[in-house]
């Protein structure tokens, strides 16, 4: 499904480990190329998504595509997307975190393989709901001491 050299172009973000973390520090995007750098991501946002809850259940990201928002010409596909947390309320966060974004893709023509993907989202917004959940935590921390002296 993906050629040799696949790369996935992300924002660089800053509340959650990156793959590239000192070569990112003026970057405003970072480029992750082939399976394993891919794979070492995947764990850091799972892990950052594991640390919105209290729980011991996964929470994981739901992400939905709307056909109607699909454009593909030749070899490269864009597409709209809307991305939910599923499980954080459940791990007593205050709220799921919900992000909308694009991704364009390549294909080679040849092999009909995945080139590329550069996927753009509004880390800022992601970062104010972040600390919207981080407060909203702290300031249960903080009732539950003064509530037991």
């Amino acid at each position: 499904i993906l050629e040799d050299n696949f790369t996935l172009t992300l924002p660089v973000t800053d509340f959650r480990d990156m793959v590239h973390v000192g070569e990112t520090k003026f970057a405003h995007e970072q480029v992750l190329t082939g399976v394993t750098e891919i794979m070492n991501d995947s764990n850091l946002c799972s892990a950052f998504l594991q640390g919105l809850g209290k729980g011991h259940n996964e929470i994981t990201m739901v992400y939905n595509c709307d056909r109607k928002n699909f454009f593909m010409d030749n070899c490269t596909a864009m597409l709209e997307f809307t991305a939910t947390t599923h499980g954080a309320v459940q791990q007593g966060a205050v709220a799921e975190l919900t992000m909308k974004g694009n991704v364009r893709a390549k294909f080679s023509p040849a092999s009909n393989k995945l080139i590329s993907v550069v996927m753009t989202f509004d880390t800022g917004v992601i970062m104010s709901q972040v600390n919207y959940i981080m407060k909203a935590a702290e300031h249960d921390v903080d009732a539950a001491a003064a509530a037991a002296q």
